[in-house]
């Protein structure tokens, strides 16, 4: 039987265990996008301690092209989204000789939730890892000339998400831009109005989510966006299953129209990582996207709900990040309350900060700008 989470035998792994980890080290991360992106610096640091590359084990078929070029990872496995029990359906000893054969020497697991957890330690055993290779999140870090109030650095401090773009995947999406939205090297804008919850069909839900901005507001922040920079061409962005709204959001700003596209549900990873390196900014809903974003340097302005970036969940890549949010999310005691916060946020408001955004750094620094935190009056 799998062990609890309380087992004593479960622990977060310090630096010094990393450092005599025999064997690579695998990241057990079954989280979406954002997160992905957000544990890179850690993946990073874990490799420069135990001084080999990481491997991963997500459930995204798109991750290892994500990671693609990261010379701290060396493997990743994908599991793929299975319904049944992983021993029933065989995915328990298929990923457990795979990573036997590897001869990992250390698991860190992301996720807590039963069922995963269960998954997870289910292939942990039948690999032979013993427990004490088995850590619970990612390693502390631990820097012994850190003493200022005994406070020690983050990985991102040292170490800011960085995704790799090749020169050819700049020019591939530069290409299709020219032929499909009429792209003659202009400023693009990119917006990105939803994340997975707010995909779904039933308005309820888009608002519960907490991450709901009404469409009108987005109108008026395309159109005010067009007013300060009408040389721009805006690019809305999205998944498959926003296609139409965003369409509809593109058509809706009227006689601009020519000058707003969407490619939402029309880029695999990759063109979108191309496509936010080639832009002069972004203005973009608290999700995935903004890691990315970030990860590539694009500076941005993130519009935050029920989370608080001060917290977590703010982009720890080399890109400039502003962020708005509508109330300190945490000093409500209602979860609704919580939820409407993001309600507060005024198109005006996200305008002001989109013109302040500073310029994009001409390469990847460290340690990275420090993200900009905006309240809402």
């Amino acid at each position: 039987m799998a062990p609890s989470l309380m087992s004593p035998s479960l622990h977060t792994a310090k630096a010094a265990d990393v450092a005599l980890t025999c064997g690579p080290m695998l990241a057990m991360v079954f989280k979406r996008l954002g997160d992905l992106v957000s544990i890179m610096p850690s993946l990073r640091f874990m490799a420069r301690l135990s001084g080999q590359p990481v491997q991963i084990m997500s459930p995204y078929a798109w991750t290892p092209d994500l990671y693609r070029g990261l010379d701290y990872i060396s493997r990743v496995y994908v599991t793929g989204f299975v319904r049944l029990p992983w021993w029933l359906t065989g995915m328990e000893r298929r990923m457990a000789a795979a990573i036997r054969e590897e001869g990992i020497g250390r698991v860190c697991l992301y996720n807590r939730e039963g069922r995963k957890f269960r998954a997870v330690m289910g292939i942990c055993r039948r690999a032979g890892i013993p427990l004490e290779r088995i850590t619970l999140g990612m390693p502390e870090w631990d820097n012994p000339t850190a003493v200022e109030e005994e406070r020690r650095p983050r990985p991102e401090d040292v170490y800011p998400a960085v995704l790799s773009i090749t020169e050819a995947e700049r020019a591939d999406i530069a290409g299709r831009l020219a032929r499909e939205c009429g792209w003659r090297s202009e400023p693009i804008v990119l917006v990105h109005y939803g994340n997975g919850r707010t995909a779904m069909n039933w308005i309820g839900s888009r608002h519960g989510a907490g991450k709901w901005w009404p469409l009108e507001n987005w109108r008026t922040v395309l159109a005010g966006v067009r007013r300060h920079m009408p040389e721009a061409m805006i690019v809305l962005t999205g998944t498959a299953a926003e296609h139409d709204v965003a369409n509809d959001l593109a058509a809706s700003v009227g006689g601009q129209a020519s000058h707003v596209h969407s490619l939402a549900g029309r880029t695999c990873i990759r063109e979108l990582l191309a496509l936010q390196a080639l832009a002069h900014s972004a203005i973009t809903i608290d999700t995935g996207v903004a890691h990315t974003a970030s990860a590539v340097g694009c500076p941005q302005v993130v519009l935050y709900g029920a989370e608080d970036p001060r917290v977590r969940f703010c982009p720890v890549g080399w890109g400039p990040v502003i962020t708005l949010r509508g109330g300190n999310a945490y000093e409500l005691a209602h979860k609704q309350e919580r939820y409407r916060l993001i309600l507060r946020l005024r198109p005006k408001t996200v305008l002001q900060l989109w013109q302040s955004l500073p310029t994009r750094p001409p390469e990847p620094c460290s340690p990275a700008p420090q993200p900009r935190h905006c309240l809402e009056n």
